[in-house]
């Protein structure tokens, strides 16, 4: 080949294919490891009697959901008749993340509050900007 200024459209192209051939190897090996490594993974948890999520293999589209053993909505109810005076939002948020509750949100603070949003059985406190059950008596008189 000429010097680097002097190459012509075909040398571009060869070495444009070469490099797309380097990379297409790359990424076969990659997935090949991803694959072994989710295999490990699932032998481990096996022996240990968990279940992890498995990583998504980067050829796949399917990207797995973090799961947990309680939903959100369950953990806030919990988290409310253990604290009858009511939790702020920011407060929720750190006791169920303490718990141990997955999520793969980039906003849990959000996925949170359309939780409670949407909670029959939540209020929000104007007053206090704070998250309670509601009343029994006043659920069953609606």
């Amino acid at each position: 080949m000429n010097s680097r200024n002097d190459l012509t459209v075909s040398d571009l192209e060869k070495l444009l294919a070469k490099k797309k051939g380097n990379l297409t190897k790359l990424e076969r090996e990659r997935d090949r490891l991803a694959s072994k490594l989710n295999s490990v993974q699932r032998q481990i948890d096996q022996i240990n009697g968990t279940k992890t999520v498995t990583l998504a293999v980067p050829g796949s589209r399917r990207m797995l959901r973090a799961k947990n053993k309680k939903s959100l909505h369950t953990h806030v109810l919990e988290l409310l008749t253990e604290n009858k005076k009511g939790l702020k939002l920011g407060e929720l948020n750190e006791k169920i993340l303490a718990r141990g509750y997955k999520s793969k949100s980039s906003n849990f603070k959000n996925v949170l509050y359309q939780t409670l949003y949407h909670s029959p059985k939540v209020v929000l406190n104007s007053e206090t900007h704070r998250y309670g059950l509601k009343d029994v008596k006043t659920q069953s008189s609606k």
